[in-house]
């Protein structure tokens, strides 16, 4: 019995609705790994999340020197970064400023070896200007401080303790990637000024920043919106998240 040319029409259909399901599912792999965020296993367990801290002075009634933490940014810790780029795995910078016990606080943490870190600290000790900062009175204090505990060897360590488990994970390459790029645009916005003038004196320096941080300040006002947020965003493929509105008005 010959069987209806329509009911031959969707048996092809059916047979190669199969074949094409069978061909994605012998595309699926079920064992692909999660990229290795984990670099303990690089040069021993022996790496760890250090951290230098620059404390500044900070006269009460008065506004943070958010600038200076772009000097020791760019002067202090740039040539660090490029002298151990192969050293430092990860790294970032944290800005902070409170009425506390560690007041406006520069913090420069990186995750490397003990050995590393030791040899990071020393050429920070002998930097000349470490001691003209200090001499010059902007600075309360610096500190460094090795991995204290091996559960600071965790790449997750230094991670809000609030977030989820993937987050924490995955976090320090984010915010590695994100102070990469900071840092690069406060060189680029220095070395452009540094063309014009040459502060002549750790004061005068301290005040060339002020004028670098204005100009980040606008750079990230008219562009941070785009090339940063929005493309963020992107990456998460648009999906909106709750914020609290801000905005500027006139009146």
């Amino acid at each position: 019995m010959s069987i209806p040319l329509a009911s031959r029409g969707f048996g092809v259909v059916i047979l190669v609705v199969w074949f094409a399901l069978s061909g994605c599912a012998s595309l699926i792999k079920t064992d692909v790994r999660s990229i290795d965020m984990d670099s303990t296993a690089r040069e021993g367990s022996q790496n760890g999340w250090s951290t230098v801290r620059i404390q500044w002075q900070w006269p009460a009634d008065t506004d943070p020197a958010w600038h200076l933490d772009l000097f020791a940014a760019h002067q202090l810790f740039l040539p660090i970064v490029n002298a151990y780029d192969n050293e430092l795995l990860l790294w970032r910078v944290h800005r902070r400023a409170a009425r506390d016990a560690a007041g406006h606080q520069f913090s420069f943490i990186f995750f490397t070896s003990i050995q590393s870190a030791k040899a990071i600290f020393a050429d920070i000790a002998a930097d000349p200007l470490l001691r003209d900062i200090d001499a010059a009175g902007i600075m309360r204090q610096h500190e460094m401080e090795l991995p204290a505990t091996t559960l600071q060897s965790d790449i997750a360590a230094t991670s809000d303790p609030n977030w989820s488990p993937a987050i924490q994970a995955s976090w320090p390459q984010y915010i590695h990637g994100v102070c990469r790029m900071w840092i690069n645009l406060v060189s680029l916005t220095a070395n452009q000024k540094l063309a014009e003038t040459v502060p002549g004196n750790v004061a005068e320096t301290a005040e060339f920043y002020r004028q670098v941080e204005t100009d980040i300040t606008a750079i990230w006002q008219k562009e941070g919106r785009h090339a940063f947020l929005h493309h963020l965003n992107a990456i998460f493929g648009y999906e909106p998240i709750p914020v609290v509105e801000k905005r500027w008005l006139q009146f």
